[in-house]
């Protein structure tokens, strides 16, 4: 439950241009959470990364990207690392 909320705040926080405390947040976020939170943290990273090419963030997208995969390879979760990867080589083009 921290997980989801700490998402959507860090969600809000980016849609209101305020990165600092997104990313404030967002380590906070990651410092606590378990293994079992991983699958959470991907989609949320995800979420986030496809935020930032909308708002044309490259940078802070691809970052996000990474993370999402990340997360995915940690849980075995192939065919999620197989669609962020496609997103990412797309922002990375």
């Amino acid at each position: 439950m921290y997980i989801h909320k700490g998402i959507n705040r860090v969600h809000a926080f980016i849609e209101e241009g305020n990165d600092k405390e997104a990313m404030m947040l967002l380590r906070d976020i990651e410092t606590n959470v378990m293994r079992y939170d991983f699958e959470i943290m991907g989609d949320g990273f995800n979420q986030f990364a496809d935020l930032y090419v909308s708002l044309k963030k490259r940078k802070r997208a691809l970052e996000m990207y990474q993370k999402a995969i990340l997360y995915y390879r940690e849980v075995g979760n192939s065919e999620k690392v197989e669609t962020v990867s496609h997103k990412f080589e797309r922002v990375l083009l």
